[in-house]
């Protein structure tokens, strides 16, 4: 229906929770969306709990990453909340931010800090940076 068509009378309805346990736990409609974004994106594990020591582990880490990331963006429910966010862009600029940040910037973050150990660890020799 839209992030705007969706208010907390109608999500407090469908979950069968209160309007004030709604508040209480995300502050608003902006907090429950981003509360979805951070969990989708955990259950895709975007993220690396620990650092590799060798070569085989940290490329291994980073093509199982690659393959996390493209099958969370290739799933339905990603592409119909990609459409979503370009209608809202225009009316919700905030959310859109906040959006990319919990979502392709948490993977930037994550795949940068990943290549960095990369780098220290002589597993990456080219010379650009890694957020580059």
């Amino acid at each position: 229906h839209g992030f705007s068509a969706v208010s907390t009378d109608r999500l407090s309805k469908v979950a069968g929770v209160s309007k004030s346990t709604i508040y209480k736990y995300f502050g608003d409609m902006a907090g429950v969306f981003a509360a979805v974004v951070r969990r989708e994106g955990d259950n895709y594990q975007l993220g690396f709990d620990t650092l590799p020591g060798t070569a085989d582990a940290f490329w291994a880490s980073l093509v199982g990453f690659g393959d996390r990331l493209l099958t969370l963006l290739n799933q339905d429910f990603c592409m119909e909340l990609d459409r979503m966010l370009h209608e809202e862009a225009r009316k919700q600029p905030d959310l859109v931010r906040n959006f990319y940040d919990l979502a392709y910037g948490r993977g930037h973050s994550e795949v940068s800090r990943m290549i960095a150990h990369g780098k220290d660890k002589g597993f990456i020799t080219k010379p650009q940076s890694a957020a580059d």
